[in-house]
């Protein structure tokens, strides 16, 4: 019974070591959490990243970096 007891303690032990905590609906909510802020984050940032792209060409090409008729 002893034997069962610390056997069971250990496995809690792990389980709040892996996840934290012992509730596992609070772990599919921060999980679901994260995805969501990484599905609406990630386009955000490429369209940021994108953005400061093209204000970067437009400031070359401002300055004559750039020949754009003879691109087209």
């Amino acid at each position: 019974m002893v034997t069962l007891c610390l056997h069971i303690l250990q496995n809690l032990n792990l389980l709040i070591y892996y996840f934290g905590t012992l509730d596992p609906i609070k772990n599919v909510l921060r999980w679901m959490l994260w995805r969501l802020l990484w599905w609406l984050l990630l386009p955000l940032y490429n369209h940021l990243h994108l953005l400061h792209q093209d204000l970067l060409i437009s400031k070359i090409a401002l300055a004559g970096g750039l020949d754009w008729q003879a691109e087209f």
